[in-house]
């Protein structure tokens, strides 16, 4: 019988877990499913992760182990503040809404200290006011509470420059040349 998922309770968010996640948090991955066929070709990112949370930090830090990266997770912002002055990350993924020291403040400090690392920053916050905010201190990417594993993966992805984020669709199409019309009509 497969599992069809679940939606888990914590704390204030919803978080979905695809059947995967929902039927056995650490596999992370059906098990006819050889993990090695994920990560081959892909560089290992070192990735800091910062909330508050305990269960959603062991969920991405999950999430990111199996596809590859290797995490480090943190529930402080002031502890990943620190660690980021003594250590090199590719990317950190934090938490903006936190006790003591919140993401927007741990944006703030890297940007000051001159800690040159693309930042991915998460939000629950509803009224959707702290990710502008967040993207305006130099966050390069924003995702709202509850997220879902792809939409995690791809921000990750975009962060770290794998995939190159998508140019605005153009809202006309432009019009033939000069050139191109008078060929057109000399075939007709």
């Amino acid at each position: 019988m497969k599992t069809k998922g679940a939606f888990v309770r914590r704390q204030t968010q919803d978080v979905f877990l695809p059947p995967v996640l929902a039927s056995n948090l650490e596999s992370c991955l059906p098990c006819e499913v050889d993990p090695a066929i994920l990560t081959a070709g892909k560089q290992m990112s070192l990735i800091l992760v910062v909330d508050d949370d305990d269960y959603l930090l062991d969920l991405i830090k999950v999430i990111l182990k199996t596809h590859g990266h290797t995490p480090v997770a943190l529930g402080s912002a002031r502890k990943a503040f620190q660690l980021c002055q003594q250590k090199r990350f590719d990317l950190v993924i934090t938490d903006l809404t936190m006790p003591d020291m919140d993401g927007i403040e741990l944006i703030r400090a890297l940007g000051a200290a001159k800690i040159d690392v693309p930042v991915l920053a998460i939000s629950g916050t509803f009224n959707g006011q702290l990710q502008p905010v967040a993207a305006q201190l130099g966050a390069v990417e924003t995702l709202s509470k509850p997220f879902n594993l792809i939409d995690l993966l791809a921000a990750v992805d975009r962060s770290l420059g794998k995939i190159p984020i998508p140019p605005p669709v153009p809202l006309m199409v432009e019009s033939k040349t000069q050139q191109e019309k008078e060929e057109s009509n000399k075939d007709s």
